[in-house]
């Protein structure tokens, strides 16, 4: 790896000179703008290191992120060195590329950067739009960063589908698919089995499964690549049960103190039966998420020698109960204030959106609640609202952070064209939103923050500069 002058200002400067399609609503997704021959380039020029790691793969339309996150949390509590690889990220770009929930420095990323940059920028110069992107390129830094420390697995997070995502060029352990919904729909698909079919895209030849319960359409979809690919298939509802979930609204002795919220519940695999399970992460649907990921790190550890018994009998329930204490979920129904109480959340699709008020109900006394809502354009944006709006007393539209963004007087005024009875207002700056929103809520009522990673992360970020507090 070599020594750089390479100041953290130029190396976020080459980062963003790529196209990026988070930040893009219209583009073609096909195999020209996703490339995987183009990321298998990319990675020989630096030396193929995704070659010489072990990994695990997850995808799905819900609870990517939160899955990913599980199953690391549950292999570093094994004593092993985990790298994760999840993606968007709230605040830093950090936050993506992690060993044992330590961010990358700002030194090891411009050193990785020296290394993709020579190539990369002669990509440029041939063609802009046939050069690795934003997520092509961070993608191959995570990859060198996870070889040069050493890690003894890497868990990946699909960026957008799969199939063509730019984390498909690795063999991993075992794949992982998530609840499958309605998301990217101009993108995957406008049904259910064409989306399947894209998440499916990460399934290997020979490669175990773990998927959630699935749809019946998208579980067809599924079984059919499985048997296809000589791919064993370990179901949630079927291999996996999670029973007795019950909400924990008081968790700081369960947590060590670091949880406001959780989950206990009694999960069987293949391997195991673990009883009393707390998860310190709130709802019904973090319970499925653990089981899946409690079941894919089964898997992988028969995979390494040392650790093939590691979660079998007392001794595995006890390394997985101690190991998810140290579980963090960004952005998951994570309160981040109190007085009144400020829960941020990245819920865009209908399925989570459901999720998020079925876990309000859940863990909050009946109060009142404000919402704080910014989407992109391309959700489904008036199904949301018909879902989200009838659950709050008062709704304040904003902004995103970023230029897929609704309008948020497009959004007031489809909330008035509905008739909500909740009243509503439109604020564009971010930052007088969430004032707004503290200054109309009292002390035992919540603001709630939701539609979108980009805002998440922006309320964060000014909560953390002390915008609200007094």
């Amino acid at each position: 790896m070599p020594n750089t002058n390479l100041s953290y200002n130029d190396a976020m400067d080459f980062l963003l000179g790529a196209i990026d399609y988070e930040k893009i609503s219209k583009y073609k997704y096909d195999a020209d703008s996703f490339n995987l021959d183009r990321m298998l380039k990319l990675m020989e020029i630096v030396g193929n290191p995704h070659l010489d790691l072990n990994t695990i793969h997850v995808a799905g339309t819900k609870g990517k992120g939160s899955t990913s996150n599980m199953i690391a949390a549950l292999l570093s509590g094994m004593g092993l060195k985990v790298g994760l690889f999840t993606s968007p990220h709230l605040i830093n770009l950090g936050e993506r590329l992690k060993v044992n929930g330590k961010e990358i420095s700002s030194e090891a990323l411009c050193e990785i950067i020296e290394v993709v940059r020579p190539y990369v920028e002669e990509e440029r110069k041939k063609d802009l739009y046939l050069s690795p992107t934003f997520f092509e390129t961070l993608t191959a830094i995570a990859l060198l960063f996870f070889k040069r420390e050493g890690v003894d697995i890497a868990v990946m997070e699909v960026g957008l589908g799969g199939r063509l995502d730019s984390t498909n060029i690795i063999t991993p352990f075992v794949s992982v698919i998530t609840s499958i919904g309605f998301d990217h729909m101009d993108k995957l698909g406008e049904t259910i089995e064409e989306i399947a079919a894209e998440k499916a895209g990460i399934i290997k030849d020979g490669v175990p499964v773990v998927s959630d319960a699935q749809k019946d359409d998208a579980l067809r979809v599924i079984e059919d690549v499985c048997a296809k690919k000589g791919s064993r298939l370990v179901l949630a509802g079927r291999e996996i049960t999670a029973k007795n979930g019950r909400p924990v609204k008081n968790a700081a002795e369960l947590s060590g103190g670091k949880a406001a919220f959780g989950s206990l519940c009694d999960i069987s695999t293949p391997n195991n039966q673990y009883n009393d399970l707390f998860i310190p992460a709130p709802g019904a649907h973090q319970i499925t998420n653990c089981a899946c990921a409690i079941a894919a790190v089964e898997i992988a550890a028969s995979n390494l020698p040392e650790h093939k018994t590691t979660l079998s009998g007392a001794k595995g329930v006890d390394t997985v109960k101690q190991a998810l204490k140290q579980l963090k979920c960004p952005g998951r129904i994570e309160p981040i204030a109190h007085d009144p109480l400020i829960i941020v959340d990245t819920a865009h699709t209908l399925e989570s959106i459901q999720a998020l008020k079925a876990t309000l109900k859940d863990y909050m006394p009946p109060t009142k609640i404000t919402l704080l809502f910014g989407i992109s354009q391309d959700k489904e944006i008036d199904g949301l609202l018909n879902e989200l709006i009838p659950f709050v007393d008062s709704a304040i539209y904003t902004t995103t952070d970023n230029p897929r963004s609704a309008d948020p007087d497009d959004l007031a005024a489809r909330h008035k064209r509905f008739g909500f009875k909740a009243e509503c207002r439109a604020v564009h700056d971010i930052k007088e939103a969430l004032e707004t929103a503290i200054q109309i809520t009292d002390k035992t009522s919540a603001v709630c923050v939701t539609g979108s990673t980009y805002l998440a992360g922006k309320v964060k970020e000014l909560r953390m500069g002390g915008v609200g507090q007094a």
